[in-house]
């Protein structure tokens, strides 16, 4: 099975946490809308793994460098060996694209990945 990380920085967040947050892990920023949430999805979950649940954290600085560091976070939690299915993708809500840089993101994952854009997120895609 793929696994797929969202790393949401969006600090009003929308979309349904608790849906999202159930076969793919979520790593989402708290803001006085999404800590409500995140909290909610806590509540009434039984915990997390690599592959399912809510991590947050602080937008300490602007947002496409908190993206970056948190690239080395989310490929060290969500390698080969944090579990038998290594991300294959990264789901990023709430940089622009036209802000991020492909290079940078190579760097902070330490492997080769491409980026699909749709336009209200994108996608980082390890290759191979």
């Amino acid at each position: 099975m793929k696994q797929e990380v969202f790393m949401i920085l969006d600090d009003k967040f929308a979309g349904d946490l608790w849906s999202i947050s159930q076969d793919r892990h979520v790593w989402i920023c708290d803001s006085p809308t999404n800590t409500p949430m995140i909290e909610q999805v806590w509540a009434k979950s039984a915990g997390f793994s690599s592959s399912s649940g809510v991590s947050s954290f602080k937008l300490f600085s602007d947002k496409v460098c908190v993206c970056y560091d948190f690239l080395y976070t989310v490929n060290e939690h969500h390698d080969g060996l944090s579990g038998p299915n290594p991300w294959q993708t990264i789901r990023v809500i709430g940089v622009e694209l036209k802000d991020f840089s492909l290079a940078e993101a190579k760097e902070c994952l330490s492997t080769e990945v491409t980026i699909n854009d749709y336009g209200d997120y994108f996608e980082i895609c390890r290759v191979g």
